[in-house]
């Protein structure tokens, strides 16, 4: 039987700090049920911005760069302003 990972296990797992902040990005914008139970002041999801391509949009909670077609989670969910 499949047992998914615990959501700690999950934002928890990747390595780099710009890696779990898209773990948050993408669960918020997808409306993971798991999200409502993270805290991200609990993960070190680092500083600054950071962006992996050009062209993208910056993420107002996260500071990182995200595709243009998330850009209605920046302007109202859990993960937006």
């Amino acid at each position: 039987m499949y047992q998914s990972a615990s959501p700690d296990a999950v934002a928890a797992g990747p390595p780099k700090d710009e890696d779990r902040a898209y773990v948050f990005v993408f669960a918020g914008c997808h409306t993971h049920p798991w999200r409502e139970f993270l805290n991200p002041d609990d993960f070190n999801l680092g500083t600054g911005d950071r962006a992996l391509a050009k062209g993208n949009k910056i993420h107002p909670l996260y500071r990182i760069m995200v595709p243009s077609e998330f850009g209605e989670t920046l302007a109202g969910s859990p993960d937006g302003p």
